[in-house]
């Protein structure tokens, strides 16, 4: 196979490998934050809280600062006060609120691929609700119009 076609392939051919590379792209999707190794995980978190049993696979794809978060994420109980989705609306989060549109459409599409990767991964069902993280980046955006000229 030519190698410029290679990235292309690599969810068929190299699950684990596809992983690391979806979520280094997350990683810089969040990089506007403050922790970006925390969101991430609290991201990747919120999409397989129901999923744990694949986590030891996926741990051996992430680098220890991740897999930390993700960890931590995890073990730490739901907040009382979540989105419709049950996705934990905490100060941490909140924190790490994509600061433009851009940049909230690049989490979302970096967050969304990585939970497809991770499903991949591990052979785990899509959630046919969507991921919770993406969802609760969805109820962010969806009042924002794309035009902001638009009825002034």
């Amino acid at each position: 196979m030519p190698d410029r076609l290679a990235r292309a392939v690599l969810a068929e051919t190299d699950p684990g490998e596809h992983l690391r590379h979806t979520v280094g792209d997350l990683l810089e999707a969040v990089a506007f934050s403050p922790d970006p190794h925390r969101t991430a995980g609290a991201l990747l978190a919120a999409d397989h809280a129901d999923t744990p049993e694949g986590l030891p696979t996926v741990a051996a794809w992430l680098d220890h600062r991740l897999r930390h978060a993700v960890h931590t994420r995890l073990a730490t109980p739901r907040g009382d006060i979540t989105e419709p989705d049950g996705f934990e609306v905490g100060p941490r989060w909140l924190d790490a609120v994509p600061p433009t549109r851009e940049g909230a459409a690049a989490v979302l599409g970096a967050a969304y691929a990585s939970g497809l990767a991770w499903c991949r991964l591990t052979g785990a069902s899509v959630p046919g609700d969507g991921f919770p993280g993406a969802a609760a980046i969805v109820h962010r955006l969806i009042h924002e119009r794309d035009d902001p000229h638009l009825n002034h």
